[in-house]
This record gives structure tokens, sequence and C-alpha cells, in this order.
């Protein structure tokens, strides 16, 4: 969402089960991905909620594919593949 200037708002549902978790989100023009944000942490709750993440210097007029990413003790999470065209 809010996809303007370079930069793109992208959200996910992340639920950590109860446990410490933190997220951060994969992104590039393949599903190799190649690049990810700061991970930060998601909390412990019990129940899904929307994580975001505004992503900076995207290049007008290419696609990314970007996914959630989710680490705790018990491993790591992804989402699913996800495609913005940058403007």
């Amino acid at each position: 969402s809010r996809i303007a200037n370079g930069s793109a708002k992208v959200e996910g549902r992340l639920n950590p089960m109860g446990r410490k978790t933190e997220f951060y989100f994969e992104y590039g023009p393949t599903t190799a991905y190649g690049q990810k944000s700061a991970p930060r942490y998601g909390g412990l709750q019990l129940t899904p909620r929307l994580t975001f993440e505004i992503l900076s210097g995207l290049q007008p007029g290419r696609e990314y594919h970007y996914r959630l990413v989710a680490v705790n003790e018990t491993g790591t999470s992804y989402g699913e593949d996800a495609i913005l065209v940058a403007q």
C-alpha cells in the first residue's frame, strides 16, 4: 500500500504464538529477494497482528517481490510471496 516516490509500505500478518518473535521483510526483483529490512520485535501475542515496513530506495517502474519473515526459538517462518510495482 502507499506506493510513491521510490518507497512502498508493505504489510503482513504476524502471529508470535506466545513466543518472543522478531520479524523483517525480504524484498528484491525476484523470489531470491536479496535485500531485507532491519529486524524488529514482533511481540509475543497469541493472536495475529498486522505488521508493516516502509521500503525505500525502490526504482520507479520496477517490479519487486516481498515477503514477511518471522523468527523465534522454534525456527523461521516465511510468508507468501507478494509483488509490488514501484512508482
